[in-house]
């Protein structure tokens, strides 16, 4: 059986991006735009692929829930992802 390809859809998959490092994230706040660029080779359940770039636009707010977490530049991994839009 095949799956479609909503159903291997990452942005909307739960913890599809687990164990995935976050290399670097830009915001343009002109251009209320985010981009990521995901390191996918230690990923659980991408096996296609190095790396990934995510684009997000209409961007009006970022939060982050520790700050002092990018005050050193180095990968950070993903432990876990819940897609929601507010």
């Amino acid at each position: 059986m095949e799956a479609t390809a909503r159903e291997w859809d990452p942005l909307i998959a739960p913890d599809m991006f687990q164990e995935c490092s976050i290399a670097d994230l830009r915001y343009v706040p002109l251009a209320a735009t985010v981009g990521v660029i995901i390191d996918l080779r230690t990923a659980l359940q991408l096996d296609e692929g190095n790396i990934g770039l995510l684009i997000v636009e209409g961007v009006t707010e970022i939060r982050v829930s520790d700050e002092s977490a990018f005050e050193h530049v180095m990968m950070r991994t993903i432990v876990g992802s819940s897609p929601t839009v507010d």
